[in-house]
């Protein structure tokens, strides 16, 4: 396998890798801010009805989520812009009344957005950014062996190219004089 094909793949694999942990960083920071924005979520338990309050740091802990979106898509102008809706929001809490791990709806869904869109979104910006500053850092990294691995190529070829005209010049008698 040619060094230029190693360097290839081993840059492939390290962007790869690069982006996942972005990711995964992306949404540490995301539930880390969430769980610090200091709201209170007002819940409904599917299962009992009981409405209780809970805080954003146990908002932030559970994965599971049942959602139902609608999508509106206007004329503003020379664009079309598609707004996004949510009609319901629900995710497992602890029910103080069941004692079980159940869906609760979420019931001031809209606040929370409010309170946390702008800090949301600046650490996406902020996550962005340091995946492609990170990214163009690999690639200027990959392409300095890339460099020297590229010569190399070009060496060889012209070695080969020297070796062909000397084969072609023994076996036609050319150049012995």
């Amino acid at each position: 396998m040619d060094a230029r094909m190693i360097i290839t793949l081993s840059m492939g694999a390290c962007l790869l890798v690069w982006v996942l942990f972005c990711g995964i960083g992306f949404m540490l920071r995301d539930r880390r801010n969430v769980a610090q924005s200091g709201f209170t979520a007002h819940v409904k338990c599917e299962c009992c009805g009981t409405v209780y309050d809970v805080s954003s740091a146990e908002f932030a802990q559970g994965l599971m989520v049942k959602s139902k979106r609608i999508s509106r898509t206007q004329m503003k102008g020379p664009a079309i812009v598609t707004k996004h809706s949510i009609l319901y929001y629900a995710k497992k809490f602890n029910c103080p009344t069941c004692g079980k791990r159940h869906y609760a709806q979420v019931l001031n869904l809209d606040e929370i957005q409010e309170k946390t869109h702008k800090p949301l979104v600046k650490t996406g910006m902020r996550g962005i950014a340091a995946m492609v500053i990170g990214g163009i850092l690999i690639i200027t990294l990959f392409q300095i062996p890339m460099h020297f691995a590229n010569k190399e190529a070009q060496r060889q070829v012209e070695e080969m190219k020297q070796q062909q005209y000397e084969q072609f010049k023994q076996d036609y008698g050319l150049g012995n004089d």
